[in-house]
């Protein structure tokens, strides 16, 4: 054991405290193992507190967001609360301006639409009737030239059907025909005329006719059966036939004799 002297104060002459003897080798390897503990121990406290600060930092971090950021989320989240709490009345009036924008702008739109189709068609059916006025306008021009052509036939056929019907009503209407017949062969040796026996005005009238002295005893009238049309001369030269039917294909014929010399 040691010995171990204390200080002035409290050593007295010739005094010593004994102390236990110390095995130096023991107690380097018991402060290396005692260092190294506490270098571990030291090294897990700084660890944990270190943890520990960056998590206290992060908190409070995110406990102070950005001002416009929390500002937006305020707004977001208080918007969506009263969103949530709007009625039906609320939210028309909130939205009235854009309904109504956006319903005048389909409407519009549509209407646009419409008038673009409706012109199409309407072009085209100004197109389509401007065609039919074409081809009635050519059916006209051709109906006008036919009915010129055939104009002179039916005043013929008109005629012959009003003359027809005027001799049941008077029979002495054929007295200026039988007449005319009569003077163009009035020089001739002998004539018979023969008319309807039906037409009995007629008959008398070109009997007193026929008794003038310029005709000489040389002319006669014979009543005959037939048509009351009927109107015949007979000469030393041939019969002339004057009959009203037969007149109006004469003259029927006349025509179509005049289209072939002059073709249109």
């Amino acid at each position: 054991m040691t010995n171990v002297y204390k200080s002035q104060s409290f050593i007295s002459k010739n005094e010593r405290v004994r102390i236990p003897d110390v095995d130096y080798e023991n107690i380097s390897n018991d402060r290396e193992l005692h260092e190294e503990t506490y270098d571990e121990s030291a090294s897990s406290e700084d660890a944990a507190n270190e943890t520990a600060f960056a998590e206290e930092t992060f908190s409070e971090q995110s406990g102070k967001e950005e001002p416009g950021i929390s500002d937006i989320k305020k707004h977001e989240e208080k918007s969506s609360s009263h969103a949530a709490i709007l009625s039906r009345d609320e939210l028309y009036e909130l939205y009235e301006q854009n309904l109504k924008e956006l319903a005048n702008s389909v409407a519009q739109q549509a209407y646009y639409d419409a008038l673009n189709k409706k012109k199409a068609e309407l072009k085209d059916c100004i197109s389509e009737v401007q065609n039919l006025m074409d081809e009635l306008v050519m059916a006209h021009r051709q109906f006008i030239d036919e009915y010129t052509n055939e104009l002179k036939y039916m005043a013929v056929d008109i005629a012959e059907k009003m003359i027809l019907e005027k001799i049941g009503e008077d029979d002495t209407i054929l007295q200026r025909l039988v007449l005319q017949t009569v003077n163009s062969v009035k020089n001739a040796e002998w004539l018979n005329v023969e008319v309807s026996e039906r037409l009995v005005g007629l008959v008398d009238q070109i009997k007193k006719e026929l008794e003038k002295p310029e005709y000489n005893g040389r002319a006669f009238v014979f009543p005959v059966a037939g048509s009351d049309s009927v109107c015949r001369v007979t000469t030393n030269e041939g019969t002339i036939v004057s009959t009203i039917e037969v007149q109006a294909e004469n003259l029927r014929k006349a025509f179509r004799e005049f289209e072939q010399q002059y073709p249109r």
